[in-house]
């Protein structure tokens, strides 16, 4: 996403998330390999493979079809650098995975009159659907338009027309309005308002956990289900240092030799009173 000609990094690390997923995967089918045919193995992940991962719908080539037009969007993208012109021409440049009639008013976030709706519309029957709903007549479904250029005017054309007429209703109202059309939509809630989702909580998707120093923390639940007992919650991690002597006691250190590490100050010790 491009805000004010440059990148927008995202809040969450999903590269770093992605990679962990990978990681874990890998191992488990390593395991797996193992119990059924005694062999080891060496598991590998990158953050740079799991970052083009999570971009996957980008990451294709068709050479037949597509390697002309990639070659001629790369060498223009470096014309534009060489002339000094803003990222956001260069990032115009990119093929868009998402359709014109898609990114403008079929699968998108709509703003209503007293908050947000979101909405996916990917099939014709869908899309036919919506419209019907809106009161708005989509010409390119009786006449398909094939060149690019004047099907984004059309779609940018249909575009506000669509969003005013959104934002007349409340979220809730489009809500039951959509759900009783068969229309894939749900309210756009903030992060904070999700900590206290009622689907969210009894589908035990979130986890309070009984922190040693700040009481109760609610986050995430373990995100894979499994009968029996499956995952479960881990503890809090204890406090920093709280298990010095044990640690050190497990590596053979006696415990002057543990004392006198503590009074030089090459490790330290927290716990009550310390």
């Amino acid at each position: 996403r491009v805000q004010d000609g440059v990148p927008v990094a995202g809040d969450a690390p999903v590269a770093d998330y992605t990679c962990a997923l990978m990681l874990a995967f890998g191992i488990a089918s390593a395991l797996l390999r193992r119990e059924r045919t005694g062999h080891g193995g060496e598991v590998d992940v990158s953050l740079l493979m799991a970052a083009l991962v999570v971009q996957n719908n980008s990451m294709v080539r068709v050479e037949s079809a597509d390697g002309p037009a990639h070659a001629a969007a790369v060498a223009r993208a470096a014309a534009l650098r060489a002339a000094g012109r803003p990222y956001a021409e260069q990032a115009a440049l990119a093929p868009q995975v998402r359709t014109p009639g898609m990114v403008n008013v079929y699968y998108r976030t709509y703003a209503t009159r007293d908050a947000a709706i979101a909405i996916s519309c990917v099939s014709a029957g869908l899309q036919r659907t919506l419209m019907t709903v809106l009161g708005l007549t989509d010409e390119a479904h009786a006449k398909p338009i094939a060149d690019g250029e004047a099907l984004a005017r059309h779609y940018a054309a249909l575009r506000p027309r669509a969003e005013a007429i959104m934002a007349a209703r409340t979220t809730a109202e489009w809500k039951r309005h959509f759900d009783a059309h068969g229309i894939p939509a749900s309210d756009v809630k903030l992060p904070l308002e999700l900590l206290d989702d009622e689907q969210a909580l009894a589908n035990g998707l979130l986890h309070d956990l009984p922190h040693p120093a700040l009481g109760v923390v609610r986050v995430l639940a373990p995100p894979v289900a499994m009968d029996g007992g499956g995952f479960q919650p881990a503890p809090p991690t204890p406090l920093f240092g709280s298990e010095t002597r044990a640690i050190l006691g497990e590596l053979g250190c006696t415990h002057e030799a543990i004392t006198s590490l503590l009074a030089d100050g090459v490790t330290r010790e927290t716990g009550p009173g310390r």
